[in-house]
Parts: structure tokens; sequence; C-alpha cells
């Protein structure tokens, strides 16, 4: 797709702002084959609707964890530590998930064999602190927790 001018197996993240974003507000990651391109790299502590929408060819999930990641080997970082994410992300297709992301550095990345390595993940940096009684969640994600919106986006 000529939007998203990544060379196949060169994994990237592609340029977005900056800014941050407001709090509780949207998230959004569009996902090709290796690379991702995030609505912003710095976003405030707080909840967000995560919307992950795949343009790629091939297979993919996007997960979410706070750095340093978990790794079962090197490169290959293990989905089930990410206390969020979708999995099973069909070429076409757009799910959303609701992440509550605290300060620090977190990192997106998909855990499908060898995207990792290939370059498919960013960092983000979150600023401030979590509202009143809003707490993240620090373990595995709940396979409840991806909602599939349905069809396709093309």
């Amino acid at each position: 797709m000529s939007e998203h001018p990544v060379m196949p197996g060169h994994g990237a993240v592609m340029p977005t702002d900056v800014t941050p974003v407001a709090r509780h507000g949207q998230f959004a990651v569009d996902v090709g084959d290796y690379w991702f391109k995030p609505s912003s790299r710095r976003l405030r502590a707080g909840r967000y609707q995560l919307v992950v929408r795949s343009y790629g060819i091939t297979g993919h999930d996007v997960m979410i964890e706070r750095t340093p990641i978990e790794m079962s080997a090197p490169g290959q970082p293990v989905d089930e530590a990410a206390p969020y994410g979708v999995d099973g992300l069909e070429p076409g297709t757009r799910r959303s998930t609701s992440v509550v992301l605290g300060p620090g550095r977190w990192e997106v990345f998909c855990s499908v064999g060898g995207h990792y390595l290939a370059g498919q993940h960013f960092t983000i940096d979150v600023s401030g602190r979590l509202p009143h009684g809003m707490h993240e969640r620090t373990h595995g994600m709940e396979d409840e927790e991806a909602m599939d919106e349905g069809g396709s986006m093309m």
C-alpha cells in the first residue's frame, strides 16, 4: 500500500506526532507486515481505547508491556506476559480493547514468530499520574479483553 512506504522485511515505526494526547482517549496503532504506525509515542497516564487496524497480508498481534519485556529467547517476547493486547489480528481487520497505562516506558510489539526481530516493536513514554482509583494491570491479559469489531475495514 502506497500510504505505508516500508519495504517488506524491513521493520520500522512510521513517523508520528509526539505531542501528548488527552487522558482517557484513543490510542491507535496501524499494523502492516513488519511495521507499526502509532497515533502517538507519548501519552498521559490513564485509560485508553487501543484501536488496532491491520493493513498487512499476514496475521499479527499487538501486545503492550512495561519495559523491560519478558523474552522466552533472544528477540522472542512472551505474549502471555503482556497485560494488554489484541491476539489473532487478521489482514484487513480492526480490533480494540481498553488499556490503563501508568507512568513509565511501555513497549508495543508483535509476538508472532520473527516479527519482533524484524523490527515490529516500539516504545511509548507515559507521563503523569493515574487518576485516583485507576490501576494498571501488571500480569498477562485475559482472553475476553480483546473485542473484535468484526468485518473488513477496506
